[in-house]
């Protein structure tokens, strides 16, 4: 894996690709410089890298930007889940780049989607929809709502995008959460939002609000963007077999 700043392409790139203990430790001594864009050669191994960085910068910004789960050339959309992760991703990097002081970031992503269009970075400064204990809800416009930012109604709710409502009780997966949440209503508001697991279905903890990330990918309008756009000013780490991966993808 050989890096670089972000205004011009690496000087060398190594003949094979180092292990992922390797790649997460020469990361974190980049990071002691500025922000990094890891390309990674596959989703596998950004997913790899992406949670051995978690020992080797504990206290980084770590975020994973992974491919889209739709074929290139395919007309089959990607899952909701996949683009409310993506989308998540997104947006997760637009607040930290904006922060100030802005600390530093690592975004692992593939050679696949550091060549996707993007919506420009200003898409994402906007707030998310947010329900809170104590607020109204009628269930048809919650249905209208959440439907109309990607999200489907299904019998029983275990993967992001999904929510399915039984009498009182609205369950949902936000798109840009790592567990769903339980809405118990009562007299027309909101009497209680618990998060729970989506395999036991045992309630984990109560939240005051959730805020619900799109699972809709909005529409590029005027000049699109990439990855690079949304980091600036960024050291580029690339594993030597994402121009390969990247070519294969164009």
């Amino acid at each position: 894996m050989a890096d670089g700043p972000a205004s011009k392409a690496p000087e060398s790139v190594a003949r094979a690709e180092c292990t992922v203990g390797i790649a997460a430790t020469r990361i974190a001594v980049a990071m002691e410089k500025k922000s990094v864009l890891v390309i990674a050669s596959s989703d596998y191994r950004a997913r790899d890298i992406h949670a051995a960085l978690f020992g080797a910068v504990p206290k980084a910004e770590i975020v994973l930007f992974p491919s889209s789960d739709a074929l290139p050339g395919d007309s089959q959309p990607p899952t909701p889940a996949n683009t409310g992760v993506r989308l998540s991703a997104l947006r997760r990097i637009r607040t930290l780049t904006r922060a100030k002081p802005r600390p530093r970031i690592v975004c692992v992503t593939t050679a696949e989607a550091a060549s996707e269009m993007l919506p420009k970075p200003g898409t994402f400064d906007g707030a998310l929809t947010r329900f809170a204990v104590g607020g109204r809800i009628e269930p048809d416009a919650f249905r209208t709502v959440v439907k109309g930012i990607g999200y489907f109604e299904d019998d029983r709710v275990d993967e992001p995008a999904e929510f399915a409502m039984r009498g009182r009780v609205i369950d949902i997966f936000p798109a840009n959460s790592d567990r769903p949440v339980r809405l118990e209503l009562a007299d027309g508001r909101i009497l209680r939002i618990r998060e729970f697991d989506s395999v036991s279905q045992r309630g984990v903890r109560d939240l005051p609000h959730i805020d619900l990330g799109s699972a809709a990918w909005p529409a590029l309008l005027g000049r699109t963007n990439t990855l690079f756009d949304y980091l600036p000013d960024t050291i580029i780490a690339i594993d030597p077999g994402a121009a390969v991966e990247r070519g294969r993808f164009l």
